[in-house]
């Protein structure tokens, strides 16, 4: 009774009816058309994942193409904007140059405005004092007395307002 008891109690002696195959050989087999189909999907499947690798590398190339026509561009314009810089740097240096002229050519002008018009002259821009004073000159010069129109004939150095009496100074 201790044997029974061993042999019913044993798990490696014992397997359950779900474990044992009882299924034959030829009953497990897949029929030819159901292997078939499923193996022509596979290879569907796989063709499609080969062509789709395959346009994935060529939209990669055309990219790396277009970027390196893209970066060639770039190149191009950074090289004009940096001959560009070049040349405003070179005319910002003419400028100041011709500026500090065209102010040393105003002061030594300037003496020559009337202290009535001095003002409104001082308050054009440099170039337009100076165009103003090369068409005025003639007539702000030196009156007939052969003094300065911007100093008084007393020869005492005080600047007389309002004692211009030449001809009409056009603005």
């Amino acid at each position: 009774m201790t044997n029974e008891i061993k042999n019913e109690t044993d798990p490696v002696t014992t397997t359950p009816a779900e474990a044992q195959n009882t299924v034959a050989v030829t009953e497990m087999a897949i029929p030819i058309a159901r292997f078939n189909e499923v193996n022509n999907r596979l290879k569907a499947v796989v063709a499609a994942q080969e062509q789709e690798a395959q346009a994935r590398a060529e939209a990669e190339t055309a990219a790396l193409v277009q970027q390196s026509a893209f970066q060639e561009l770039l190149n191009v314009a950074a090289a004009q904007a940096k001959v560009a810089n070049e040349e405003l740097v070179q005319l910002r240096a003419s400028d100041l140059k011709n500026t500090a002229v065209l102010t040393a050519l105003w002061e030594s002008k300037a003496t020559l405005v009337p202290e009535l018009y001095r003002s409104l002259v001082e308050a054009l821009p440099l170039p337009d004092r100076l165009d103003w004073i090369a068409r005025n000159e003639s007539h702000i010069a030196k009156p007939a007395g052969g003094t300065p129109s911007n100093q008084s004939g007393t020869g005492n150095g005080q600047t007389a307002r309002n004692s211009y009496s030449g001809p009409p100074v056009k603005f």
